[in-house]
């Protein structure tokens, strides 16, 4: 009897309950469709960087944990969209008791920060092999995965692409403000086929790494220098920067007034033959009109006044982008114009080193006149010292500067 009514009891309890079978997959094509037509299907996508960093704000302000922007979007980053991991990350760094920033993250993770990737991007761009080799030591000598790190190089250079060709690119990427402003600056500087060559050439290296891992350290070493010259590649992207390289050769050249001009002879006029005629005495030849000597234009510096020369910024950008060097220079630049006579300050060392080099002055000058419809010898162009007292802005500043020259 005991054993009937427990018979009847389990019974019971197995008609009252509801099985619900969960299956996770990430493969759902293999599923048949005998089983997905009998399920609810629910997708999980990862989490939003900003949906992250606004859970663990609200964290670590009710459990009392000093957390920084940066810091918050650097666990985000890391985390991949998983909110438990960023969560765990958080409690992690929360229990050393120091203020959570981007250093402190990076340190408790074991990996470095992105300066180490942006400065080895700057040593490309520059043509340092001295800084791009010492690089790959660091990375080795202190027991560094060099695959690790060269997958964050090549996650560094399409942060950089999606800089360069959208303007909402924060909205796409988990930066820092320091990380966002410096790839901005290599926007400016890397062309989009200049971008392209890199980027084909670190996958092939990446392939080769996975492939050979005892010989990462030449393989990147070998990628590297290939990067840091096109001439030494023969892909066809690499052809592709060579021949932009010649372009903007072509270009420097042609604005500094030094670009040969091949110009046809035109072809002589058949006329007929001029027979001489001697003079009878009696007729007198009239005396040659003298030349009018052109009336030069003075342009009276008071009448036209000093004003600043507000397209400067957009040239000294287009500059910098024909010739890399000067991109650096004209950092924080300014110019005045008075009629066809322009002055330029900057800092400084660079003022004098760029007044000494006539190639880069009449750049400068071909650029001004090419915005301005002039020929470069109607340009006239100084270039002097700029420093910017402590208290004073820069505007301020500019006025002294125009005081001091009578402007």
């Amino acid at each position: 009897q005991v054993i009937e009514e427990n018979s009847k009891m389990q019974m019971g309890l197995l008609l009252g309950l509801r099985v619900i079978f969960i299956l996770a997959t990430t493969e759902l094509h293999k599923l048949p469709t005998t089983i997905v037509s009998r399920c609810q299907r629910f997708d999980f996508k990862r989490i939003s960087g900003d949906n992250i960093m606004a859970r663990l704000n609200l964290i670590a302000k009710e459990e009392g944990i000093k957390l920084t922007e940066d810091g918050a979007r650097v666990i985000a980053r890391i985390s991949r969209g998983g909110m438990r991991d960023a969560v765990s990350l958080l409690e992690l760094c929360g229990s050393t008791g120091k203020v959570i920033d981007a250093p402190l993250v990076f340190e408790t993770v074991g990996s470095g920060s992105r300066d180490r990737v942006y400065a080895l991007i700057n040593a490309i761009i520059s043509a340092d092999y001295t800084a791009v080799y010492g690089a790959v030591d660091r990375v080795v000598m202190h027991s560094g995965d060099i695959t690790v790190f060269w997958q964050e190089l090549i996650e560094s250079y399409r942060d950089i692409m999606v800089v360069k060709n959208t303007p909402k690119a924060r909205e796409y990427l988990d930066l820092t403000e320091g990380e966002y402003n410096t790839l901005t600056e290599f926007a400016k500087v890397l062309t989009p086929v200049r971008l392209a060559y890199h980027v084909s050439v670190m996958e092939s290296a990446l392939a080769d790494m996975q492939r050979a891992y005892n010989s990462g350290r030449a393989i990147a070493e070998i990628a590297l220098t290939r990067m840091c010259d096109s001439k030494s590649g023969a892909t066809p992207e690499a052809l592709l920067a060579r021949v932009e390289e010649l372009e903007r050769e072509i270009s420097v050249l042609k604005l500094s007034g030094t670009a040969p001009v091949n110009v046809q002879p035109a072809k002589k006029a058949e006329t007929a033959p001029i027979e001489s005629v001697k003079p009878t005495g009696k007729e007198q030849l009239a005396p040659k009109p003298a030349a009018e000597k052109p009336v030069e234009k003075k342009e009276d510096a008071k009448a036209v006044g000093a004003a600043p020369y507000t397209s400067w910024p957009r040239l000294a950008e287009k500059i910098g982008e024909l010739k890399i060097s000067l991109s650096v220079q004209f950092k924080g630049s300014q110019a005045v114009r008075i009629g066809n006579s322009f002055t330029v300050y900057m800092n400084s060392f660079f003022a004098g080193s760029l007044s000494k080099n006539e190639r880069d002055v009449a750049l400068v000058r071909g650029v001004i006149a090419e915005n301005e419809g002039l020929l470069p010898a109607d340009v006239q162009l100084s270039i002097k010292p700029f420093t910017v007292s402590q208290g004073t802005s820069a505007g301020e500043e500019l006025i002294k500067n125009l005081d001091e020259n009578n402007f």
